[in-house]
């Protein structure tokens, strides 16, 4: 497998998701007039995330797939990647789900609300899974004992 090819991929993956983690996530809803902008503009940068966080495991994957899956280690972060991502992935399109079917943004909604709070649980398992997902992530890349790449 190509070394920078696999470098790249490694820091697209875990480069977007750290940004949008620490970064733009965060900004959005300092600068977004409403919580509810705010929100719409996370929501749209995480749609794209999902994309990288299961097509680059996948490609991972496959170069893995194709020099014979000889690192045991590689093949079951990659593995475990792809499940945390679907499971963010879901989490993400049930909480756009609760906020399109909401008539008034879900930030207003009485602390008791069931809705309101399905959707912070939600929340607080999709902010999980995608620090899991950058954890598992820096797992895979970490260099195992005797490689040389």
């Amino acid at each position: 497998m190509k070394a920078w090819l696999t470098l790249m991929l490694y820091a697209i993956w875990i480069g977007s998701g750290l940004t949008i983690a620490l970064i733009a996530a965060p900004a959005a809803f300092e600068a977004a007039p409403s919580r509810t902008i705010a929100a719409a503009v996370v929501g749209a940068m995480l749609a794209r995330w999902h994309y990288i966080a299961l097509a680059v495991p996948t490609i991972l994957l496959i170069l893995e797939w194709r020099r014979g899956l000889t690192d045991t280690r590689l093949v079951v972060f990659l593995a475990l990647a792809l499940l945390i991502g679907s499971a963010q992935a879901f989490a993400d399109l049930e909480i756009r789900s609760i906020r399109e079917a909401s008539i008034v943004p879900v930030s207003d909604l009485p602390a008791a609300s069931a809705v309101r709070r399905r959707f912070g649980k939600l929340h607080g398992a999709s902010t999980l899974l995608m620090l899991a997902q950058i954890a598992t992530a820096m797992g895979a890349a970490w260099p195992r004992r005797g490689s040389e790449s």
